[in-house]
Parts: C-alpha cells; structure tokens; sequence
C-alpha cells in the first residue's frame, strides 16, 4: 500500500526501529539503503518514472513504503524484499548484506566515491565485485552501495573504512558515540612541552566545536590523547588519539600549532587497526574486527540470556533464576489439632 501522506509522527525512542519501519519510510531512503543510488539520485529516478511500487508507477514524493511488504521494482526489475533491514533504536535503515572493507589510502587520493576534477579516488583502488558493479546494485541481494566511512584528508594515508551499513557509519563519524581515530604524524625537529601544550589546545578546541555542532556531548573518556612515540634523524613521531576535529582536517590544526607536518598516517579506527596490508591494498574485515568495531559503537551482538537451571540456583554469569511455581494450586489448609490437655 502507497502511503503519500507522511504517518502519525512517533517516538523512535520509545517505539523502536521496528516501529519506525510500520509506520512507513520514504521511498527514496530504501532504494538508498538499499544501494540502488543515493538519495538525491533516488529522488531523480523516482521523478522521471523508473520506480514502481506495487505495480504502480510513482513520480511524485514523498511516498512511504514498508520495507519487506511493499513490491518495489526499478526499471522493471523487482528489488529484493529482504535487501534492507533496521538497526539500533533511531530507525535507520541499512542493507541485509553488510560489505565491510579496509583500505590503506595513499597520498594525493580523495576520500569520496567521486571528485569533479578527475582526481583518484579510494573507488578506484579497491576491485570489489560490489563496487565494480558486476551484480546489480541492491537487486537480488547485492551488497549495495559501498562508500567511505568519514574524511581523510587527500595528502593523509592511512586507514580508511568503505562499506553499505548506514547504521555502523553514523555511529563512528556522530562525535556523540565517541569513537576514537588514532594518527601517527612525524614532524620536523623536536617537539617541546609549550608546542605540546599547544597542539592539545589546538585540538581540544575544535573537538569541543565539533561536539556542539554535532548537538551533543560527545561520550569519549579522553577526546585527546597525545604521545611523543619517537624521534629520528632530526624528526619527531607523535601518536594522537582524538574524537573529532569537524570539518577541519587534521592537517590544518597540526599547522595551527606551528608544527612542520612531514606526514601523517591513520593508523587506527576504534578498535581497528591497520595491519596486512600494502599501501593502496585492501581486503574485506575479519569477524573478530567486525565484532569488535560494532561493540565499540554500540552495536554489537545481544548476548542470550541464560536459560533458568531446575534447582534455581545462579546460572553462570547471569542473574539468580527465579524457582518454577507451581503448577497445582494448594487446597485448604488442614485445621490445627486441638489441645487434648484436661
């Protein structure tokens, strides 16, 4: 059923993704979920016609479909049913089949799915099947789109996250969540305490700027953390862990703070770390880095609850079981015998 009509507003809070997801989304968020295109590019393919939802053509937004119910085909080809799902409690969408790659971005490539001026991008270096697109994109159970996690700027290496889930993006790039970035940045000369103390400034600032514009707190225990790792041959090593720096790379605030940036690595996402890789390489993620970077974003897997033992004693690591009732309910109680004392 087409619903042009945007339903009663909720609480996703309260009412959960699920909830969120009955009532109806808009239709070019699903096909962007989804990876059919973006969501301006959805909107495109929806004005001129080519989508189709429950047999019928739509060319005028918004209309509000439910994922898993409502038939959706683009160009006459059906998107699968099962091709997006919900995640976490604020209703985002997402698509069924995760696609989560780790690439180490050379200087002078840009970090985006595209650039005007014909610069390398981070698309260009990874010859994933997904990305090439050899199967159809969101149709039939592809990965869907695939794009870069966060910014990296074009002259900083490092590690850089591609992937189609919405919901793990969000949480890593929001400064709310806190996840951390870990830098390792070699400089001219050495590096004194007052330059320190400086840089810390620098960057403590734009991370409070940041957290402001993002509209909330950001939940990091440390949003600066900065070590001396080493000095070699008139160049000093420094390891910086931060949050978020905005929309400034972190270049420009390493020059803010005087220093002579020789080069600049990401080493680290959260708990992901670079490692096996060659620059300009790439390979999709192990299951123990999945799980680990989606627990630190507060997305990991829901522990099942321990089974009650028959005696009711304490199951292993849970909480004392509750003793079953009884099933039969008890009779009336027998009168107390009397005293047979004269």
């Amino acid at each position: 059923m087409i619903r042009r009509n945007r339903p009663a507003r909720r609480s996703v809070d309260e009412a959960g993704a699920e909830q969120a997801v009955a009532g109806g989304v808009r239709l070019q968020r699903v096909l962007a979920a989804a990876g059919v295109a973006s969501r301006r590019a959805a909107e495109d393919l929806i004005a001129s016609g080519r989508v189709a939802v429950n047999g019928e053509v739509v060319r005028t937004l918004p209309v509000f479909v439910t994922p898993g119910v409502d038939r959706i085909a683009i160009d006459g080809r059906p998107l699968a049913r099962q091709a997006v799902k919900a995640e976490g409690n604020d209703g985002r969408l997402s698509a069924a089949r995760g696609l989560y790659i780790m690439l180490y971005k050379p200087e002078r490539v840009m970090s985006t799915t595209f650039d005007e001026g014909g610069r390398r991008t981070v698309m260009d270096l990874v010859d994933h099947p997904a990305i090439r697109g050899e199967t159809p994109v969101g149709l039939g159970g592809d990965a869907g789109r695939v794009f870069p996690v966060g910014r990296l700027d074009f002259h900083t290496a490092g590690l850089v996250l591609l992937t189609n889930d919405g919901a793990l993006t969000h949480r890593l790039t929001h400064p709310s969540f806190g996840v951390t970035k870990t830098y390792e940045v070699t400089v001219r000369g050495s590096v004194a305490d007052a330059d320190a103390r400086k840089l810390e400034d620098t960057l403590a600032h734009a991370h409070r700027k940041a957290s402001r514009r993002g509209g909330k707190r950001s939940r990091a225990e440390r949003p600066i953390a900065l070590r001396v790792a080493g000095q070699h041959q008139g160049k000093t090593v420094l390891e910086i862990e931060l949050a978020e720096t905005g929309e400034r790379p972190l270049s420009d605030l390493l020059h803010e703070a005087e220093l002579k940036v020789v080069k600049i690595l990401r080493t680290k996402l959260g708990p992901l770390e670079l490692s096996h890789l060659p620059v300009g390489g790439w390979r999709e993620l192990e299951r123990d880095e999945l799980w680990a970077l989606r627990d630190a974003a507060g997305l990991g897997r829901k522990k099942p609850k321990p089974r009650p033992t028959p005696d009711g004693s304490r199951p292993a690591g849970g909480s004392p079981a509750r003793r079953p009732k009884p099933s039969a309910r008890r009779g009336p109680r027998a009168p107390r015998p009397r005293s047979t004392d004269a």
